[in-house]
């Protein structure tokens, strides 16, 4: 039976920064039946927890940064895990030659998220109280600043080319989740599949006692650990091609877990 339902936030309960309340009363409902909810993110633990007291969802385990910080309830820190400043520096300067072909930029230092630019008003609303702007950060990064995971976005082309550049330099020291536009760069080998995992060790839990549910890159490491897992029609076709099932919503998903249930 499934009694557990990891969940990304961005782009499967998030869309641009709007949920829907369909999928926030089906996750209630799964947790009221017995069940336990747990976030797994590029986010911030934090915003875990901003999320969890902003929309009235009983947030379980939460694993943060891709995997590179997990919680259990309560409250243990199951894995910490930082990018080598080596990596860092060279990122500093990097995003100085180029800052001008960049949109966002987030650097998850500890308990903060430091940002170049004024970000998103749904970014502060959700990072409240764990926001820094600093717009001497890229000459901080690898410094003073030592990051778990960063999160770029700007033009494709760019981005492209610093996965490239990332990938020849340090191939065996980073993981990086590309998805066009974008990138997510974690420690080598350590992603939400990991986190989970992690989880499922501390807690005697089985793969299959789980289903997962994701749009992204970031999202495949985790589908490869359950045979529970989820993605969307409007998500890529790599990351479809992952998957075990296919919906269009969160509540659709849980649905299907209930049916499963039902059939054990």
């Amino acid at each position: 039976m499934i009694k557990h339902f990891f969940c990304d936030l961005d782009g499967t309960i998030f869309f641009d920064g709007v949920t829907k309340e369909a999928d926030l009363e089906a996750v209630r409902k799964f947790v009221a039946d017995g069940g336990q909810f747990h976030v797994a993110t590029g986010r911030s633990d934090q915003e875990i927890i901003t999320f969890s007291k902003q929309f009235d969802i009983p947030v379980t385990h939460r694993v943060s940064g891709n995997g590179s910080t997990v919680y259990s309830v309560s409250g243990e820190n199951l894995a910490m895990h930082n990018l080598d400043d080596e990596i860092l520096t060279f990122l500093g300067e990097h995003l100085i030659e180029h800052q001008h072909r960049i949109t966002n930029f987030e650097l998850q230092v500890d308990d903060k998220v430091h940002f170049h630019d004024e970000p998103s008003p749904f970014a502060r609303e959700l990072k409240d109280g764990i926001l820094v702007i600093d717009p001497d950060l890229f000459s901080k990064i690898g410094t003073e600043l030592h990051g778990a995971k960063f999160y770029i976005d700007g033009e494709t082309e760019m981005m492209v080319e610093l996965a490239a550049e990332l990938r020849a330099r340090f191939a065996n020291k980073v993981e990086i989740f590309d998805d066009g536009h974008f990138l997510n760069v974690n420690p080598k080998d350590i992603h939400k599949g990991v986190g989970i995992t992690a989880l499922l060790d501390a807690y005697d839990i089985a793969a299959d006692e789980i289903a997962v549910i994701g749009d992204g890159a970031n999202d495949i490491d985790m589908f490869a650990i359950t045979p529970n897992s989820f993605s969307f029609n409007h998500a890529s076709e790599n990351v479809k091609a992952h998957a075990s099932y296919l919906v269009d919503t969160v509540a659709e998903a849980l649905a299907k877990v209930e049916e499963l249930n039902t059939r054990k």
